[in-house]
């Protein structure tokens, strides 16, 4: 069995970039804020109820923010652990700022199943048909 390792390297302002307009694209929008958010908050107030699925993360001004729990009709939404995911450090959000939510854990997670996972499965099959089968016989796991 083969392994190997893709890297990609990118400077912090690159990371942004990508975080921003990646995770504003692909998350659906749940509402502003009704309140202004520091850097120590351990939860955002909307300016409307919401339903919020467990292992959700949420977006506020590109920063992407693990949900703490599950949200059920409240405005209320508890925070995970703020900073470090794609390299975008926790910040200050004023009212009125957009909040989206995306519907798997991290944002590398749904990179990896619609763009990483299709790739090597397409190398793995490329490597088949050419009788190298053996090399990769098949692609599993998951993005952490």
């Amino acid at each position: 069995m083969a392994t190997f390792t893709i890297s990609m390297t990118v400077t912090a302002a690159q990371k942004m970039d990508f975080g921003t307009q990646w995770l504003a694209q692909h998350g659906g929008s749940v509402g502003t804020l009704a309140a202004a958010v520091g850097v120590n908050d351990t939860s955002i107030t909307l300016g409307q109820q919401v339903n919020i699925p467990a292992g959700s993360t949420i977006v506020i001004d590109g920063e992407p923010i693990p949900a703490a729990a599950a949200v059920v009709g409240s405005a209320t939404v508890p925070l995970g652990t703020r900073g470090g995911m794609l390299g975008v450090a926790a910040t200050t959000h004023a009212v009125g700022a957009s909040v989206y939510i995306l519907d798997f854990p991290t944002p590398f997670s749904k990179f990896n199943q619609e763009c990483i996972q299709p790739y090597l499965q397409n190398i793995t099959n490329s490597l088949a048909a050419s009788g190298n089968s053996s090399v990769f016989p098949s692609i599993t796991g998951t993005a952490s």
